[in-house]
């Protein structure tokens, strides 16, 4: 008899049909809500899972997900296969030139957001009572293992979050992307160094040399030697072949199959060869966007739903759970990574406004964790509620994340001219007759602050009025302008009391004034100020009262009540 008997077929067929159909309807409803998706299929591998239904309905359970090994490796394969080649994906959708420019914050972020959670884990963790140790478990072994996994981030995941809230292909995404993928990096080459540890009862150092040694090795021949190599080869497969489309992407296949392996082989996950193969074959000129376009769609339409609804069908989260240490484990792995990455944003300098984001991001667990969890239950170095706890954190922290990273973006543009705007850019100008009068008081303190001539100032400025007038109506004018070595975006605003001509929409003097600065390349910044002012006016009561305040302390008071 054939393994793959026809019930198994028929069974997988299904199997395949309601978990993707399930986390599509889900995932449509938290689309509306605009929340990542993975939370759905998390939720869905909960529902379908041995936490729900085999627990409340066993013998239904036992139809639709029968207790079979075979019927299980046949999802979990395509769960594996959703998992690399998501992968793969993304390392194709990253712009290295970008990754390159950032690797000095990246770096930092990915140091930080490693050291600081692992210090604060490993203590932590160190305290928990003897009874959650097996008998005759080294402590501080235990105790490092069990902060390493906790400290791993989840690169997998935070990649689905970004793409679902579209922010992946943006600057602060491809950083967050690239320092995720350093503090992976880091994170298993500790969990290798404390696997070794344990197996051989010492530190092998001649292990540990080879393994880092092959690592460097391996990454570093593939991006300077593989890599125009890979480029001349789809070069050649679009000018030879009329299957351009079609061999190309086999070609990308087996690229990430064969760096999984070798990735594998070293030591380190396979998910790493997937990420490096795609990184290799998504800076070739030659490869063009309707062959990234379908292999987006293949991977995130069908096979990545599979991986985390997969991750739900695997545990009961109610078996050996304890609650105190659940919350206590999640509490210290969450907050930790987030501090840690925080802290790495202040220390690279990030702009306030993206610190925020960039520390949620790195707060989620992963599959990594539960794939180390496993391999410390299996070797006896971890009891099997720290392993619940460990894989309840994973879901929990993953759950949050698309809510919370939803939220702090939303904080993120609603305070971009909250966070630039201060008491000292508010100026009353009382001989300012005209518009001309008032751009240049404008530039001439602009000037003073950011160290630019005003003259180059006010020409930008008068260059952009003389295309469209800036005034919106309500007595209120926002000239702007993009401003070529600015480092920060500068917002100034006056107050005048003599009427001014500004060739308002609705034929109104202009009274109030401000003028934004942005950096050349800032465009989205910029766009992002002026909306926030005009919501901020959009009240025809705040512009009539401002109208009439012309001493700063009232005028910045006035703000204030707005802003609340």
């Amino acid at each position: 008899m054939f393994l793959l008997d026809n019930p198994h077929l028929i069974l997988f067929m299904l199997e395949f049909a309601l978990i993707l159909g399930a986390s599509k309807l889900l995932g449509l409803v938290f689309k509306r809500f605009k929340q990542p998706t993975i939370t759905a299929d998390l939720l869905i591998g909960l529902i379908l899972g041995p936490t729900i239904l085999r627990r409340f309905s066993p013998a239904f359970s036992q139809l639709l997900f029968p207790v079979d090994h075979t019927q299980f490796l046949m999802l979990e394969t395509i769960a594996w296969t959703g998992i690399f080649f998501m992968l793969l994906e993304t390392g194709l959708e990253v712009n290295f030139a970008s990754i390159w420019r950032q690797k000095k914050q990246a770096g930092i972020i990915a140091v930080s957001g490693i050291a600081i959670p692992l210090l604060i884990c490993f203590l932590a963790v160190s305290l928990l009572p003897d009874k959650y140790l097996l008998p005759n478990t080294n402590k501080t072994l235990f105790a490092m293992f069990v902060a390493v996994t906790m400290t791993i981030s989840a690169m997998p995941i935070a990649i689905r979050a970004l793409y679902d809230l579209d922010i992946l292909k943006s600057d602060m995404g491809f950083l967050i992307v690239s320092a995720l993928t350093i503090n992976d990096f880091i994170g298993w080459i500790l969990f290798t160094i404390v696997l070794g540890v344990y197996t051989h009862g010492s530190a092998d150092l001649l292990y540990i040399l080879k393994f880092v040694f092959l690592t460097v090795a391996f990454v570093g021949g593939s991006f300077f030697f593989l890599r125009k190599h890979v480029n001349t080869i789809i070069q050649r497969i679009k000018g030879q072949y009329e299957d351009g489309i079609g061999l190309t992407i086999s070609f990308i296949t087996i690229l990430g199959m064969v760096f999984g392996a070798i990735t594998l082989a070293i030591g380190l996950h396979a998910l790493l060869g997937f990420f490096l193969a795609g990184l290799i074959v998504g800076g070739s000129e030659f490869l063009s966007e309707k062959e990234r376009h379908v292999i987006n769609k293949m991977v995130y339409s069908i096979f990545v739903p599979f991986f985390f609804v997969i991750i739900g069908l695997k545990m009961d989260f109610l078996a050996d759970f304890d609650f105190g240490l659940l919350l206590f484990m999640t509490l210290v792995s969450v907050l930790s990574k987030f501090f840690g990455a925080w802290i790495g944003t202040v220390i690279s300098k990030n702009p306030a406004k993206d610190r925020f984001p960039i520390a949620v991001a790195h707060t989620a667990g992963g599959e990594m964790q539960i794939v180390l969890g496993m391999l410390a239950l299996e070797t006896k170095l971890i009891s099997q509620s720290i392993f619940i706890a460990i894989v309840g954190g994973v879901i929990i922290s993953t759950i949050l994340l698309g809510p919370w990273l939803s939220y702090v973006l939303k904080l993120r543009q609603k305070s971009i001219f909250h966070s630039l705007f201060k008491k000292e850019f508010i100026f009353t100008c009382d001989r300012c007759g005209s518009q001309e009068d008032m751009i240049h008081f404008l530039s001439d303190k602009a000037s003073k602050l950011v160290r630019i001539p005003v003259q180059e100032i006010a020409e930008n400025i008068l260059q952009r009025e003389n295309s469209m007038s800036t005034a919106l109506g309500h007595h209120l004018a926002i000239p702007h302008a993009r401003i070529d070595h600015l480092k920060k975006p500068l917002i100034l605003f006056a107050n005048s009391p003599q009427p001014i001509e500004w060739n308002s929409p609705d034929g109104l003097p202009v009274h109030m004034v401000f003028l934004v600065l942005t950096p050349a390349e800032q465009s989205t910044v910029q766009l992002l100020i002026l909306r926030d002012i005009a919501n901020l006016f959009k009240n025809p009561k705040f512009s009539e009262k401002l109208i009439h305040i012309h001493q700063t302390p009232l005028i910045w008071q006035c703000f204030k009540e707005a802003f609340n």
